[in-house]
């Protein structure tokens, strides 16, 4: 059956509240003219409608508004420009509400970028804000200060002497003999974490960076570097993985419907990873790694027959498909939601 992609776009552009001014041509890429809720007029190209592209001048990515955005915040702020706005993108000069002038894009500004001098990234700020810090922590500067992305030499205050870069003591990075990355301590820091997660270590480990086999409590089996498993990378299984993530919060802004995740009830104790029970349609995200096992696709198998006897519509996603090109992928799935005749 042939897709009718003019009336799919007809149905998303009403629900949104928008008007088409213009004749549809029958296909994705021909630019259409809209009429947004607020009476704003422009041009688009319905491909990019289904894709999430609004009224440029309610998402204040108009020129005009842009300016007269920058404009009020600078003032808001106490601040004065000395130079003309050409553009969200190119540097202008202003002055903070201490007097201190400096250069910065208006993206930068609207972002949170303000005076470096009042932030404390003055070069003199830093240095001092820097000795300053080491007074209070009990660590003495064993060498010159050049600058803040340049190392110097430390003593902490149980007398470990290392060096560190300024910018990297400032987020947090202190004596690595204290806080477990000495190459002993790292270790035996690591086998604690692992234990105290209800993990196992099934080879040996060599250091810091090199992969280990570990064994979740879950009893699923994978390699990852015990720095990583310090930061919180765990059971890539149990996690769910970075294009799932992804495509979650791809959905959410184009199915408004209520979702479950990981959900274990409808399918009697089996996992659905994306499940809109108003809808009855279940998603399954298929990654390379694990859909190989054996197990895995025997268990994918029950939960298609499972979802067909109870009237369940799966969608299954595959991770390198969607990895490679998440747009198409996405369209693919709002196309076949709206085939089944579902309005969402």
């Amino acid at each position: 059956m042939k897709k009718d992609y003019g009336k799919i776009f007809d149905i998303l552009v009403e629900q949104e509240g928008y008007k088409l001014l213009s004749e549809y041509k029958k296909n994705n890429n021909t630019k259409v003219k809209l009429n947004c809720p607020k009476g704003h007029l422009w041009d688009v190209i319905p491909k990019n409608f289904k894709r999430g592209i609004r009224c440029p001048k309610c998402s204040n990515k108009c020129p005009i508004q842009a300016k007269e955005q920058f404009d009020l915040l600078v003032e808001q702020e106490g601040y004065e420009i000395l130079s003309e706005y050409k553009g969200a993108l190119k540097k202008v000069k202003i002055r903070c509400n201490k007097g201190h002038e400096y250069e910065v894009k208006p993206n930068d500004f609207k972002s949170g970028y303000r005076c470096p001098k009042c932030s404390g990234n003055c070069p003199i700020q830093a240095k001092e804000q820097f000795i300053q810090t080491l007074d209070q922590e009990g660590y003495e500067l064993l060498g010159e200060y050049k600058n803040t992305y340049t190392k110097v030499k430390l003593m902490c205050p149980e007398g470990h002497e290392y060096k560190v870069i300024p910018d990297s003591y400032k987020q947090g990075y202190r004596c690595p003999k204290c806080s477990g990355n000495c190459p002993i301590q790292a270790k035996e820091h690591f086998d604690i974490l692992v234990e105290q997660e209800g993990y196992e270590l099934l080879s040996e480990y060599k250091k810091a960076i090199k992969k280990v086999k570990i064994r979740c409590n879950k009893g699923h089996e994978y390699e990852v570097k015990p720095n990583d498993f310090k930061n919180g990378r765990r059971c890539p299984h149990c996690a769910g993985s970075t294009g799932q993530r992804l495509l979650q919060k791809m959905l959410k802004e184009h199915i408004q419907d209520i979702v479950i995740y990981n959900d274990r009830e409808v399918l009697g104790g089996l996992e659905l990873d994306i499940y809109y029970p108003e809808l009855r349609i279940g998603i399954e995200y298929q990654g390379n790694y694990w859909h190989n096992r054996p197990e895995t696709k025997e268990r994918d198998e029950r939960k298609k027959l499972l979802c067909k006897e109870i009237n369940i519509k799966l969608l299954e996603v595959w991770d390198v498909a969607f990895m490679k090109d998440q747009e198409k992928e996405l369209d693919k799935i709002i196309r076949q939601i709206y085939n089944w005749g579902y309005k969402i």
